[in-house]
């Protein structure tokens, strides 16, 4: 019952705070003739379940994007650097994936960024790809401190709510018939430890029937503005 409840409120505020901030802000796909998909993984890494995923991608030579905690990094560069060597990209996903942030004024959240992304970079010698904020709120003092930046502010369109419920490989089937190309598919490298057997399973589902039907997997680009 908990658990239930949990999901649900769960749901509410991430469809409460899209509806109202981000339903047309931020990049949510990447539209190309070719069939190519973007896995992200948010919220890592972590020291036991990234490298299992990084595992199963390379099985399948797919590649994709983490977006991460810069606290977290910091206590892994070994794994950061594993995941750069591997051909995946980096996001800034924040420096600490606290909401409070979001109260705070412009010139506050970009300094919050900016110190993820100090961070990141130090820790993984790329530049991140861009900024994808905390549960996916987009607020206006966040908005302004991105134009200042001028950083690409990923999104997805494709998300399956896997850290609060069991991924199941009847989902996977239920999506790759409306999936299109350029759509980004929001998962998660933070797993409790009863679904991460799941996880893995149907991630590989995933990439095995989406290579079938002939998509690519990639990471996604790095900001021209950096490159």
């Amino acid at each position: 019952m908990v658990e239930v409840l949990k999901l649900f409120g769960q749901r509410m505020f991430d469809l409460l705070t899209e509806k109202l901030f981000s339903s047309k802000i931020g990049i949510r796909s990447l539209p190309s003739e070719q069939k190519n998909l973007y896995l992200t993984f948010d919220d890592g890494p972590d020291p036991l379940f990234t490298s299992q995923v990084l595992e199963v991608l390379s099985e399948f030579s797919a590649k994709a994007t983490f977006f991460m905690v810069a606290q977290k990094a910091q206590n892994q560069t070994a794994l950061v650097q594993k995941v750069v060597a591997l051909g995946h990209q980096i996001g800034n996903h924040s420096e600490d994936h606290a909401y409070r942030h979001f109260f705070k004024s412009p010139q506050e959240i970009r300094s919050w960024i900016e110190r993820s992304e100090s961070t990141l970079r130090q820790v993984s010698g790329i530049p991140t790809v861009g900024f994808r904020p905390p549960n996916g709120v987009v607020s206006p003092p966040l908005l302004e401190a991105m134009e200042q930046l001028r950083m690409p502010l990923y999104l997805w369109n494709h998300r399956f709510f896997d850290t609060l419920r069991k991924w199941s490989e009847q989902q996977v089937l239920n999506i790759l018939p409306h999936l299109q190309s350029g759509d980004i598919l929001l998962l998660h490298d933070r797993q409790s430890l009863k679904r991460q057997a799941a996880f893995l399973q149907t991630l590989k589902l995933l990439l095995k029937r989406g290579s079938q039907d002939g998509w690519h997997f990639l990471s996604l680009p790095v900001n021209k503005k950096e490159s």
